[in-house]
């Protein structure tokens, strides 16, 4: 095109219902050669609307295959399954650790306070007097005493009769003329008098019923002591010998055990014996004396004799005792 032709352009426009065509001079366009030409602002904005719809055209055919074939979404799941977990670790991590954290100051803290508090003295104890700190002593070994002598109770055992128990005609008597009463059966003067006046018939009828309710006691009395060991009625015989040295109130004499071997003889026992006859007229307790002053006066080979006689009935005391033990 030549630079002449392009100094005039005619915009043609047409309006629609008017058949006259109105031709109006164009703004003049400067066009140089070899340069590419403007096209019209019509053409422009035609050629504009068909590139969109070309490529509203193509992203839509984009679309449609996209839809026809299916992403893979088992990665991208499980991708953020595994993010999902390491943000919830490090989270537990942080919370475990700020946990630690509040603890250690918690016990510090804690430490701190003990330390500075000031430590509390006894002020009862420091406040009593002497008098009253020699009560609470006391008081303290009476309760220690309390306690020991309930347990020495419970190991010296209670029998059912007392081992040195008899049982007298008059005994059965009294029984047999209480029978059926309640309550605390006391004897009468009443009773006692009409003991008296019974006939000696009558009198032995109820010995006899008292040497059977003697020999029944005896029988329930062996069986009770069988169903202990001899460890344990030695035991009960050593505490009822404590408790009587403490003036502790009940039965506190010794358990006569069937089964318990003889007791070993001591050595001034032995010379006693043997020489009680050099003290004639003279009490029990002159004797034992009189005894315990000579024998201090012996020599040790004078002496040698009566030990070697107690320690071998030392040496039968323990053979029986360990027979008698494996036999129960």
């Amino acid at each position: 095109m030549s630079a002449a032709l392009g100094r005039l352009f005619y915009r043609v426009s047409a309006r629609t219902g008017n058949s006259i065509l109105a031709i109006r001079p164009a703004l003049p366009v400067t066009v140089r050669l070899g340069a590419p030409a403007r096209l019209p602002l019509a053409a422009s904005r035609a050629k504009s609307t068909k590139a969109a719809e070309q490529a509203s055209t193509g992203e839509t055919a984009v679309k449609s295959k996209a839809a026809a074939t299916p992403k893979k979404a088992v990665s991208t799941k499980t991708v953020t399954t595994k993010t999902t977990a390491r943000k919830a670790t490090g989270a537990a991590k942080k919370t475990g650790a700020a946990k630690k954290a509040a603890a250690s100051t918690r016990k510090t803290a804690a430490t701190a306070r003990k330390k500075a508090a000031p430590k509390k003295s006894n002020a009862k104890t420091r406040d009593l007097n002497d008098e009253e700190k020699a009560a609470r002593k006391l008081k303290l070994e009476e309760k220690k005493a309390q306690a020991t002598r309930k347990e020495k109770k419970e190991i010296a055992l209670k029998p059912p009769y007392k081992s040195t128990s008899r049982v007298s005609a008059f005994n059965a008597y009294v029984a047999e003329s209480t029978r059926g009463q309640s309550g605390n059966k006391l004897i009468s003067a009443e009773t006692a008098a009409t003991w008296k006046a019974l006939p000696d018939s009558e009198k032995a009828k109820y010995q006899e019923i008292a040497n059977a309710m003697l020999e029944a006691r005896q029988v329930e009395y062996k069986a009770w002591i069988e169903s202990y060991t001899l460890d344990q009625i030695r035991e009960a015989n050593n505490a009822r010998r404590w408790l009587k040295d403490h003036g502790v109130r009940g039965d506190t004499s010794p358990i006569k055990d069937h089964r318990m071997p003889k007791k070993p003889v001591q050595a001034f026992l032995a010379y006693y014996q043997q020489n009680q006859d050099q003290f004639p007229g003279a009490t029990t307790i002159e004797k034992s004396k009189a005894a315990g002053a000579s024998w201090k006066a012996l020599s040790d080979a004078e002496k040698k004799p009566y030990r070697d006689m107690a320690a071998s009935d030392q040496q039968r005391f323990q053979a029986e005792y360990k027979a008698a033990t494996l036999s129960v």
